[in-house]
């Protein structure tokens, strides 16, 4: 148990033999050693971090008033994130050492503030729509009292219930909303990530100072400040994902004596958890325990890599169980998205060269090509560093190798049309290894050895770097602040009518019914309607006349209802699509035709059963189409 407490306290880490220079000097505890120069330089922090979360705040404010496209709004937007993550920043990159209670302190600043930014977004529910689609199985576990319920809206979530049964649980025990059960949730796991993180990094470093800049650069990832703070699976399995790793480099270090079956049970209950959690965090989680498996066979012979290919293979077993006995239509989810980015690999879909700037503002295209260049630059200079001081120890050489994986993603981003949603997925993952070794080449550069010129440099490279992030990652810039309802989007085409609407087909017409309707409303009728919306529909939505293909459609995807929304037909979607699938995508010139979503009203025996205003529902049953 003694360990167990250490670990809570963060104890120091444990240097690789042979590497002294990577040690740090244990500092004394007490009142001393976290005085003015410590402790309160943190409060400092911390106050700044604060004001700039109420800056935002204000920013999101402005938006939902109307000024969500206002040069104003957006410029308070990036001063309180620059209150954030300036001051963070300079104290982790100082060239003075910091103790290393000072550098958890910080980055759990730096974690606690954008996740209270993520939170004022969305105050007071759940908008973004794989949010709610989780939203759905947490609901239905609680009113069903049972895991592996259905889910229209996203099918495959029931399978993997960590998130939404410790959200049940919660709600359960508290008589919480779900909303604020799941922010709860998510809160603790999101810092729970950043500690764990920390602790990884410091482990294989054997730096305080290294695993806080390595954190501060995975910070810089393009979903770390919002995406990956979501009420999604993705963000309840990272903390279980970076303990297993922690586990297993404790186990392989050898130095726990006989503690050492409570870390194996704590190993394999965070692998466990990842596996019943998130799917793609799991294969993650294969492939880098693979990866140091091997780079600690090659570098430190094949009796140091047992543990980290024990757990590789326990893994392996334990995720091939779930799918084939619980997850049997995991493949089935995720075959789309392979076989897309296998056709853009064999060349069945064009290159897409202007794809790295899109339609992004001119400083955003800017700032993700400086980080991009800067990246690319930095991770070479940390594989040098890593070869030179740590190649005996496989585990820094596995992330070296690992990291490999950023200039893959760089070049699906360049060639590969439509590939933005992958890659930006997949960095959450990659950013772990990219992490450490661009930390280590930053350190590097800050060291004594280090020119002057250059040591000036770091700071700005890495503010460059979370600027980036922040622009680039998500909500995209058309969404940065909330505002007033767009189509085609994602938390601002959310509205009280569209919500209302959805909850009324849930109440009057009951579950399952076969949907056709816009983007948008697909998630809200999945989620809040309890219904089976289907994604090719647009097709139907493009004539002034239903036609034979029209039909046909209608019968091949089984619809009894056809939901309209008038103000399709007044906006342009900023996304480029109307519809989750949509031939048209990125090619509208102006929105969609107004008799085109009218004719419904036309068609003999067809029955409007819902009118909003600008949302209507009809019901094809009685005009002879549906089945």
């Amino acid at each position: 148990m003694s360990d167990i407490r250490d670990i809570l306290t963060f104890p120091g880490p444990r240097v690789p033999s042979g590497d002294a220079r990577a040690a740090e000097p244990r500092r004394p505890r007490g009142p001393r050693a976290l005085g003015a120069s410590g402790g309160q330089s943190v409060a400092d922090v911390a106050l700044l971090a604060a004001i700039g979360v109420l800056v935002v705040a204000v920013a999101f404010t402005a938006g939902r008033r109307g000024a969500a496209d206002t040069t104003t709004a957006h410029a308070t937007y990036w001063l309180g994130q620059l209150l954030v993550v300036v001051p963070v920043t300079v104290r982790l990159l100082s060239q003075r050492s910091r103790p290393r209670s000072e550098i958890v302190r910080l980055l759990l600043v730096l974690g606690v503030a954008e996740y209270l930014v993520k939170v004022c977004y969305s105050p007071i529910a759940f908008t973004h729509p794989d949010e709610l689609q989780h939203w759905r199985t947490a609901t239905d576990i609680l009113n069903a009292g049972r895991l592996f319920t259905d889910n229209h809206a996203l099918p495959v979530s029931p399978h993997y219930p960590g998130l939404e049964n410790a959200t049940a649980a919660v709600v359960s025990v508290t008589d919480l909303t779900i909303y604020i059960g799941g922010l709860i949730v998510i809160g603790l796991a999101h810092l729970a990530f950043v500690v764990l993180l920390f602790l990884l990094f410091e482990r294989v470093a054997g730096s305080s100072r290294l695993a806080g800049v390595a954190v501060l650069v995975y910070a810089s990832s393009p979903h770390f400040a919002f995406f990956d703070s979501l009420f999604v699976y993705g963000a309840m399995a990272l903390p279980f994902l970076a303990a297993s790793l922690l586990v297993a480099r404790r186990l392989a270090d050898g130095d726990l004596g006989s503690q050492r079956a409570g870390w194996m049970v704590l190993g394999l209950l965070a692998v466990t958890a990842t596996v019943v959690t998130h799917h793609i965090t799991t294969y993650t989680l294969v492939l880098l325990f693979t990866v140091i498996a091997v780079t600690t066979a090659v570098r430190q012979g094949w009796r140091a890599a047992a543990w980290p290919a024990a757990f590789a293979v326990y893994t392996a077993a334990l995720t091939t169980f779930w799918v084939v006995v619980v997850a049997p239509d995991t493949p089935s989810y995720l075959r789309p998205a392979t076989f897309s980015l296998f056709d853009a690999l064999t060349g069945r879909t064009p290159p897409d060269l202007g794809s790295v700037t899109d339609t992004r503002p001119f400083g955003d295209a800017l700032l993700a090509v400086v980080a991009t260049a800067a990246l690319a630059v930095l991770l070479p200079i940390g594989w040098r560093q890593i070869w030179r001081t740590r190649r005996d120890d496989g585990w820094a050489v596995g992330f070296a190798v690992a990291s490999v994986a950023w200039y893959v993603l760089l070049a699906g981003r360049l060639l590969v049309g439509g590939s933005a949603e992958i890659v930006g997925r997949a960095e959450t993952y990659v950013y772990l290894p990219v992490g450490y070794v661009a930390a280590v080449a930053l350190i590097h550069q800050v060291g004594p050895a280090a020119r002057r010129g250059s040591a000036r440099l770091v700071t700005p490279i890495m503010l460059v770097l979370l600027a980036s992030g922040l622009a680039n990652g998500w909500p995209p810039y058309w969404e940065r602040l909330p505002g007033p309802y767009t189509p085609g989007g994602f938390e601002r085409s959310v509205s009280p009518q569209g919500v209302q609407a959805s909850l009324w087909v849930s109440g009057a017409l009951g579950p399952d019914n076969r949907f056709a309707s816009d983007l948008a409303n697909y998630s809200l009728l999945g989620t809040y309607g309890n219904s089976d919306a289907v994604r090719n529909a647009g097709p139907l939505y493009r004539s002034e006349r239903l036609r034979r293909s029209d039909v046909d459609l209608i019968r091949a995807q089984d619809l009894r209802f056809v939901m309209t929304d008038e103000r399709l037909a007044r906006m342009l979607p900023p996304s480029g699509r109307y519809f989750p699938v949509d031939k048209l995508s990125d090619h509208y010139t102006r929105p969609l035709d107004p008799l085109a979503l009218s004719k419904f009203a036309y068609i003999p025996g067809m029955s409007r059963v819902y009118d909003s205003g600008d949302i209507k529902i009809y019901d094809l049953w009685g005009a002879g189409y549906a089945r």
